[in-house]
């Protein structure tokens, strides 16, 4: 289709792990190595549109941060085909470079003993951004994400909170047409969070930035994604509409008892989460009502109960579920 972004059809990658064969001694494993094939994707299929936010999800392991770099030009493919703006990552990453933002948390594109600031202005003059519509476009990034206080300290001297919004400044401040965010909230305080959230979505609204983003942080992907894709095992679980993706799993409800660390379980009735204070409870009500659950816990706990709740679902919760299930299958 004519606003596709990035097509990914038919990605496998496989990586060669060495491997000691303890049958043999150390020098056998050195002269004759043994390898094992890990099957980071295998065979996905997916196309991201223009103006889509695309909450990209899965454990850890499941083939998020392979797909991206992927998609980015850092890692060749096993076999199948990419196409991202309508290149070749891989062999056209020269082309695709100034029209996409990333942001890794775990990697930086400022410089450590630099000021901010001058980090900012060389990633200008290297994307070729130095015009006055451009200055006032930095100039509100540094407001919005609150930076000025910090703009001539060296990068080194920054908190992991300060140094991760000049990170995200430095991923927007040519204007991407895509950006890729893997984990980029690490080190975020919840305002902060809530800021940057914020200014993803405006600029989603405003300009139709494309956005893919990976967190483990699943409110953060509930707010700002229209579309989720699951990858399980290196393979796509689901690829369509959040909220319908949330409905499939209506039948279930969260409770949270409080003042009860220990409860005996019944039919339709699992731990979801403990701790010194609370249990909360996943009930499958085709199997249990809530109302009946709450009637009874009374029975299944021999400390004195403080209150129960009934707390929304999130896709947090889903995830985990779906984990337990393929789990136990």
């Amino acid at each position: 289709m004519e606003n596709e972004l990035i097509t990914v059809k038919q990605v496998t990658m496989n990586y060669r792990v060495r491997e000691a064969d303890k049958s043999r001694n150390k020098l056998s494993n050195f002269l004759h190595p043994s390898y094992r094939t890990i099957n980071a994707l295998a065979n996905i299929n997916f196309q991201v549109r223009a103006g889509d936010v695309l909450g990209y999800v899965g454990e850890n392991g499941a083939g998020k941060s392979t797909t991206i770099k992927i998609l980015l030009g850092i890692l060749r493919k096993t076999s199948g085909s990419v196409t991202v703006l309508g290149h070749d990552p891989m062999a056209e990453r020269k082309k695709i470079a100034p029209r996409v933002g990333t942001l890794m948390g775990q990697k930086s594109q400022l410089w450590w003993e630099l000021p901010l600031q001058d980090s900012f202005y060389f990633l200008q003059k290297m994307y070729q951004r130095t015009d006055h519509a451009d200055q006032i476009w930095l100039a509100e990034l540094v407001e919005r994400l609150q930076v000025g206080s910090f703009l001539k300290q060296p990068v080194r001297e920054l908190s992991l909170g300060q140094r991760m919004r000049g990170e995200f400044i430095a991923a927007l401040l040519h204007q991407p047409e895509i950006v890729f965010l893997d984990e980029p909230t690490l080190g975020l305080d919840v305002a902060t969070r809530a800021a940057v959230l914020d200014l993803l979505l405006q600029i989603n609204r405003e300009k139709r930035t494309t956005i893919l983003y990976t967190s483990h942080e699943m409110a953060d992907v509930e707010k700002i994604a229209n579309r989720l894709l699951l990858l399980e095992q290196g393979q796509v679980g689901y690829d369509g509409d959040l909220d319908r993706f949330k409905d499939q799993y209506a039948a279930y409800q969260r409770v949270a008892v409080q003042g009860v660390t220990d409860l005996k379980t019944i039919p339709g009735v699992t731990i979801y989460q403990r701790n010194n204070t609370n249990i909360i409870c996943l009930l499958d009500q085709r199997l249990i009502t809530t109302t009946a659950f709450i009637q009874q816990v009374p029975l299944l706990t021999q400390q004195a109960v403080k209150g129960i709740t009934v707390l929304p679902n999130n896709l947090e919760m889903i995830l985990l579920l779906r984990a337990q299930r393929k789990g136990g299958a």
